[in-house]
Formats: structure tokens, C-alpha cells, sequence
């Protein structure tokens, strides 16, 4: 292979990366509202080797390189530290919100009952 070729399987390798970035914050989501850590942890391990494997395939990668798994890594660690932290940080504020209506509703309910 040569230099060019190895640098658009980093490249695409990243991009997969950044897709398993934003597929571990839904399963998160989805962990968080239905306690499914098994299932979904499970999912994830799935979804990163096919993943992994179909874009390998896709590039016509024979040998799977290391460099290909830094890339994945990096991927993965690129989304969480930008974008990542900056979904989970509103669906926390989103959250926070929601807890404070739904006191609120329920502080309703209790003085309408009385």
C-alpha cells in the first residue's frame, strides 16, 4: 500500500470512529432510560467489529493494521472530547429541567389535593 493509500484508511477509519462515538452516546441514552447495561454494552461490541470490519472490507484493507484501530481509537476520543461532551452536557441540562417540572407538577397535584 502506499502512504496515500494507508492515510484514507486512517482517515476513514476516524470517520467510523466518530460514528461509534455518537452510536455509544444513544445506546447511553437508551441504557440511562430502560436500565439495559448488558444489551447494550453488548450492542456497542457488535456494532464496533462490523463496524471496523465492513469498512475494512470496503477499502479493500487485507491485512488489518494497527494504524487502522488508532484511527477507530482516535475517532472515538475526537467525538467524545467535542461534540460528545457538548450532547451529553445539554441532555444533562435537558434532564435537570425535567426533574424540576416534574416537582413542580407533583408539588401541584399534592396542594390541589388537600
Amino acid at each position: 500500500m502506499t502512504p496515500l493509500e494507508h492515510a484514507k484508511v486512517f482517515a476513514a477509519m476516524l470517520c467510523c470512529g466518530i460514528s461509534l462515538g455518537m452510536l455509544y452516546d444513544l445506546l447511553g441514552t437508551i441504557r440511562r432510560l430502560r436500565g439495559m447495561c448488558a444489551v447494550t454494552d453488548m450492542l456497542f461490541g457488535v456494532f464496533c467489529a462490523l463496524g471496523m470490519i465492513l469498512t475494512a472490507l470496503h477499502l479493500q484493507v487485507d491485512p488489518f493494521r494497527l494504524y487502522a484501530f488508532a484511527g477507530t481509537f482516535c475517532g472515538i476520543v475526537l467525538y467524545g472530547l467535542t461534540a460528545g461532551a457538548l450532547i451529553r452536557r445539554m441532555m444533562a441540562m435537558t434532564r435537570a429541567q425535567m426533574e424540576k417540572w416534574e416537582e413542580k407538577c407533583k408539588k401541584r397535584e399534592r396542594a390541589a389535593g388537600e
